[in-house]
């Protein structure tokens, strides 16, 4: 996060897990890269793109599968804070 002034600023995120156990193994990826603008006191907007990725493995000797879930673009949000 790098406030430019005291109501703009632009940030960047990465957040990764991944854990194995046993037969199951996967990894969780998120990251976005946005800007911020604190419009009053309380209240803030956000635009930034985003990347999630999910991959969940399963490999017994009786069932093997595999889900891969990804999804990628624009957000919007509305920031409460105090």
């Amino acid at each position: 996060l790098h406030a430019f002034s005291p109501k703009w600023a632009a940030f960047l995120r990465v957040d990764w897990f991944s854990a194995s156990i046993k037969e199951y193994s996967g990894g969780l990826s998120n990251s976005s890269l946005g800007v911020a603008y604190q419009f009053t006191d309380h209240m803030g907007l956000s635009l930034s793109y985003k990347h999630f990725e999910l991959d969940v493995d399963v490999d017994k000797r009786e069932w093997y599968g595999k889900l891969e879930y990804s999804q990628s673009g624009p957000f919007v949000a509305l920031v409460a804070n105090w």
